[in-house]
C-alpha cells in the first residue's frame, strides 16, 4: 500500500498511526532484514542481542516488550508480506490512516486483532514486559539490557 498523494501528515504525532504499515511503507528499504519494527523517540537501549536471543527471533514472527499491547515503545515484526500487511486486518484502517487526527493505531485498532490471531494460531505472538524483566534482571545483579523512557 502507497499512501499516495493524498495523504498529508497534518501534524508529527500521526506518526504513531502509521507506525504498523512501516514493514509496507518502508518495503523497498528492508530488503533481507528478518525483522523491523518500531519504537518511541524517547527511548534509550542496552544490549538488545542479550534480550532478542536467536531461538526468541525464530520462534515468533511478532515481539513485543508488553504483556497488555503492541507496545508503541518497542515492537517488532518478522519481515515478510503477509506481517507487513497486517496493519490491514481491522476494516478501519484506512479511514483511520487518513484521518489527520491521530488515533493511536499502533497500541488500539491494529494492537486489538493480534491476540485473537495468535489464539488461531494464524500467528505466533510473543509478549512480554520488558521493563519489569529489566528491573528484575539488574536487581539480581545481571544487567543485561536497559530500557529507559
Amino acid at each position: 500500500m502507497m499512501l499516495g498523494p493524498e495523504f498529508r501528515l497534518h501534524k508529527p504525532y500521526k506518526l504513531v498511526d502509521l507506525k504498523p504499515a512501516y514493514g509496507e511503507l518502508f518495503q523497498d528499504k528492508l530488503g533481507e532484514f528478518d525483522f523491523w519494527g518500531y519504537t518511541d523517540m524517547d527511548v534509550l537501549y542496552g544490549d538488545l542481542k542479550c534480550w532478542f536471543t536467536d531461538d526468541l527471533l525464530h520462534q515468533y514472527d511478532v515481539i513485543t516488550t508488553s504483556d497488555r499491547i503492541l507496545a508503541d515503545h518497542l515492537t517488532l515484526i518478522r519481515n515478510d508480506p503477509d506481517n507487513c500487511r497486517l496493519y490491514r486486518i481491522p476494516e478501519n484502517y484506512m479511514e483511520v490512516l487518513f484521518d489527520e487526527k491521530a488515533h493511536g493505531y499502533d497500541e488500539q485498532g491494529f494492537n486489538r486483532c493480534m491476540p485473537q490471531l495468535a489464539q488461531n494460531n494464524q500467528l505466533r505472538l510473543f509478549q512480554k514486559n520488558l521493563k519489569e524483566e529489566d528491573m528484575l534482571m539488574r536487581l539480581n545483579g545481571r544487567p543485561r539490557f536497559l530500557i529507559v523512557w
